[in-house]
């Protein structure tokens, strides 16, 4: 928020980490300064106008920062007034975590916002994204004050994937906390080696991400690893746990394409807000329910293969999975 006097700021970004980060960073940082912080959703007709009118109202000296969930459905005109004649007390903040589409009209209104608007997305090409994690990776482990060899961030964003930056945000905390453990002011191989060693059960997890995001060169990746890990045939293991993550993305699309909302979601699923807002939600828009049918139908086949005694159901059921990544029929 380094605009000065902005009335409209957005926050946006495919890394769904770095988005939630900034937007939590930018809430505490008004809070701190005694900002009253509110909440309302594009989808509510009006609800965005009452806010502001209503700032301030029992408040001495009425500071307020309006967050927009869902900001894309928000009047994109009311928006454009209100960040040329808006009230600096009262701050609108777009919480948008994806990537803004720049044909469509609130994508050009945020495209005109200069400064005003926080971008954090991940790169489209494959080696520059790992390129872009292992600096985050190197930079984070810094402001923990650990040194994080660049070879070694290497290693572990071959391992986990670079597209997924929480998850590797948070494996490195135990690498800086095994660090310090052991007094050490650099992280080491052996460190590595044994914070990676327990990270076969969560490889589904990395897995169930880069699917989410249908990259089909990363889910490659993921894939073999996983094999080259397990030493036996790991299919009815990976599509028991993927089967169970599909069917709660296959209902989350359905009452999406419904019309629901993402509060009436979170309410009618019972899911964490969060999880649901900020990492579920914004990837599943590369996804129709007719693509999660046939991701299912992939894990229930590979299952039977698996059970019916096929010399390579590993092999089939990658091929298929990639296929119903991709889009392929």
């Amino acid at each position: 928020m380094a605009v000065k006097n902005p009335t409209v700021v957005a926050i946006s970004g495919s890394e769904a980490f770095l988005q939630a980060r900034a937007v939590r960073r930018a809430l505490d940082v008004q809070r701190k300064a005694g900002w009253v912080v509110t909440y309302v959703s594009g989808t509510e007709k009006g609800a965005l106008e009452m806010a502001i009118g209503s700032s301030g109202c029992f408040e001495e000296n009425p500071r307020t920062l309006i967050v927009v969930t869902e900001p894309e459905k928000a009047s994109v005109e009311m928006l454009s007034r209100y960040a040329q004649t808006g009230d600096p007390s009262v701050v609108i903040l777009l919480d948008y975590p994806g990537d803004p589409k720049g044909n469509t009209k609130f994508g050009k209104f945020l495209d005109g916002m200069g400064k005003a608007h926080q971008n954090h997305s991940l790169n489209e090409k494959v080696w520059q994204r790992q390129e872009d994690a292992k600096r985050f990776l190197v930079q984070e482990a810094k402001e923990a004050g650990q040194v994080f060899p660049e070879a070694l961030a290497d290693a572990l964003v071959a391992r986990l994937g670079a597209s997924n930056w929480g998850f590797l945000w948070y494996e490195l905390q135990k690498l800086v906390a095994l660090s310090e453990a052991e007094a050490g002011k650099e992280i080491t191989v052996s460190q590595v080696k044994r914070a990676l060693a327990p990270l076969a059960a969560t490889e589904v997890t990395v897995l169930a991400d880069v699917l989410l995001s249908r990259d089909a060169d990363q889910l490659f990746r993921v894939l073999q690893r996983m094999r080259q890990g397990s030493k036996q045939d790991p299919t009815i293991e990976v599509c028991a746990k993927l089967g169970g993550l599909a069917q709660g993305w296959l209902e989350l699309v359905a009452f999406r394409d419904s019309g629901k909302s993402t509060e009436e979601i979170i309410a009618l699923t019972g899911k964490n807000a969060w999880l649901v807002t900020n990492k579920l939600l914004p990837p599943l828009k590369r996804w129709q329910t007719k693509d999660l049918v046939k991701l299912i139908k992939c894990l229930a086949w590979a299952q039977r293969q698996r059970k019916m005694g096929a010399l390579s159901p590993w092999n089939g059921f990658c091929a298929r999975l990639v296929a119903v990544a991709i889009g392929q029929n």
